[in-house]
């Protein structure tokens, strides 16, 4: 059975229905296409948990995706996208979520504290601040904000950035992000 779909660079305006009916499907990737929303029967491929939509014409993250709880890896990097949904935050399975290179202006915090969170990247967005976090989820592993606006960085996440990177070979909180 076929467990991944690699669909990157087909010059591909939308995601053909027949995708819908692959039940074993864990992880599609439709990246450097055209796509700018998902067929509402996305979501009966209950086995998908990967979805890799780098650099499409999505100005939203798609609703659709809200209905499917085994998601653990979102790819929205490099779209229109300027905002992150409301639902977002209760994908209870999600543990890497990237949306680097879109229009966000904020973070939600509620990612941040997601329980199987595990790498976050909102790199090379226009967030102007950080919000006052009270605390990170114990799983959160990698959080780039590099490239963006950010003037000044609060406390609690040099915090999170000295306590994390004791555990990993490289900081990669803070790469170019303390005066963009």
């Amino acid at each position: 059975y076929l467990s991944r779909l690699h669909l990157q660079n087909c010059n591909l305006t939308k995601i053909p229905p027949e995708i819908c009916k692959l039940q074993n499907l864990h992880t599609i990737d439709f990246s450097w296409n055209y796509i700018s929303e998902l067929p509402q029967e996305i979501a009966q491929i209950q086995s998908l948990s990967a979805i890799w939509a780098k650099h499409n014409n999505f100005s939203e993250i798609p609703s659709v995706i809200s209905s499917m709880p085994n998601i653990t890896f979102l790819m929205f990097a490099r779209n229109h996208i300027s905002e992150i949904p409301n639902w977002l935050h209760t994908l209870k399975k999600l543990s890497n979520f990237d949306i680097e290179n879109n229009k966000l202006t904020e973070i939600d915090l509620r990612i941040l504290e997601m329980p199987k969170i595990w790498h976050v990247n909102f790199a090379l967005n226009r967030i102007r601040h950080l919000p006052n976090i009270v605390h990170f989820s114990p799983t959160l592993q990698i959080l780039q904000i590099e490239g963006n606006y950010i003037g000044e960085i609060p406390k609690i996440f040099i915090e999170f950035a000295e306590e994390k990177t004791a555990r990993l070979d490289e900081q990669r909180m803070f790469d170019r992000c303390v005066v963009c």
